[in-house]
């Protein structure tokens, strides 16, 4: 674009339309600019060399660099969005684990503590006995003969005064998680509050901007006109290119916020 500036600047000069200055102004900018441009490629190395600390590794290939950043958006509503989050949030999960495993040590706790009965039998085998076939009675049993003793046993615990604090203990640890539940739960919604917020206005920033850009383009669009008949100076061509060029900007740094939005709101629903 400053390259057309230049040339109509050239053309006004030579035509006696503009001055000299014209043609610096734009040189000037140009400049400026290109200094930036400079500064923005030479600061890839230093984000190239964070992005591999974070992988722990090196990276084969550059990193590549879209033409146009992509859009991330949320395709459900916040309360779809929060019923995920219940359901599969990593950190409240965790804390449904831990009551979990309270309410199980809570029934070992109260089983160790109860009497405990058992039940079973014992028995005596006779011996053969010998020496008794002369004697003329029926031995056909000898041997076989069994006593069977039927038992039944109590047990008591001895510290129930023990079992009862270790019962009171898992108590109060379950009560203790479910307080960490409710103050999870309410700590999701709020982040998701927060960022669904946040989420919004950044959508509402990429419009404006956008919007503003496109005013700001058809702006610029005249004023190349009236510059070239002599109606505007060119002083007002570099400050509304200045303008398109601040709210493509802006336009970008408010993608990229939106879609770091809906990233941190996937997190939460533990995608």
């Amino acid at each position: 674009m400053l390259a057309s500036f230049k040339e109509l600047a050239r053309v006004s000069f030579e035509s006696g339309k503009a001055g000299f200055t014209d043609v610096l102004s734009v040189e000037m900018e140009e400049a400026a600019l290109q200094n930036k441009l400079r500064y923005l490629e030479d600061s890839q190395a230093p984000v190239r060399t964070q992005f591999e600390q974070l992988l722990n590794t090196n990276l084969p290939e550059a990193v590549s660099m879209p033409d146009t950043l992509w859009e991330e958006v949320l395709v459900q509503e916040k309360t779809e969005i929060f019923q995920t989050i219940l359901a599969n949030n990593p950190r409240l999960q965790e804390l449904q684990h831990t009551a979990q495993a309270y309410r199980n040590q809570a029934k070992v706790n109260q089983k160790m503590g109860l009497p405990s009965v058992s039940l079973g039998v014992s028995y005596t085998i006779i011996t053969p006995r010998t020496g008794m076939e002369m004697s003329g009675m029926d031995m056909s049993d000898n041997g076989r003969d069994a006593f069977v003793f039927p038992q039944v046993g109590v047990r008591m615990p001895l510290y129930r005064k023990k079992y009862k604090a270790m019962q009171k203990q898992s108590q109060l640890q379950r009560e203790a998680a479910a307080f960490s539940q409710e103050g999870m739960h309410d700590q999701l919604l709020t982040e998701l509050e927060k960022l669904y917020a946040d989420y919004l206005n950044a959508q509402r920033e990429v419009k404006l901007y956008r919007h503003l850009a496109d005013l700001a383009a058809r702006t610029l669009d005249l004023l190349q006109t009236e510059f070239s008949t002599g109606e505007t100076d060119f002083e007002e061509i570099i400050r509304v290119e200045r303008q398109l060029i601040n709210y493509q900007l802006e336009e970008e740094k408010a993608r990229v916020e939106r879609n770091n939005f809906v990233y941190s709101i996937q997190y939460l629903m533990g995608k």
